[in-house]
């Protein structure tokens, strides 16, 4: 996906990565989506930063932790939603 696609989401998901300080260009767009399209933003890592900060829902994983058991969650949320 496109750093500029992201300004049209309904939902950002952001794993491992703070992009707030380490991709400011490329974080614009979730920003854009979350101020003018009310769009969430989940931030999935073990570290609270900056984009942890501005996330709708911050989600740690502990570290080498239960990996699989987010991206389950996150495969039924997301069926069940393009299922509506």
């Amino acid at each position: 996906m496109y750093p500029r696609s992201m300004a049209d989401s309904d939902c950002v998901v952001v794993m491992g990565s703070n992009m707030a300080e380490n991709h400011p260009v490329a974080f614009a767009g979730p920003m854009q989506a979350k101020v003018e399209h009310g769009a969430k933003l989940i931030h999935v890592d073990p570290r609270f930063t900056r984009t942890s900060a501005v996330a709708d829902i911050y989600a740690p994983v502990p570290l080498r932790g239960r990996t699989s058991r987010f991206w389950r969650q996150l495969f039924v949320t997301s069926s069940k939603r393009t299922m509506e």
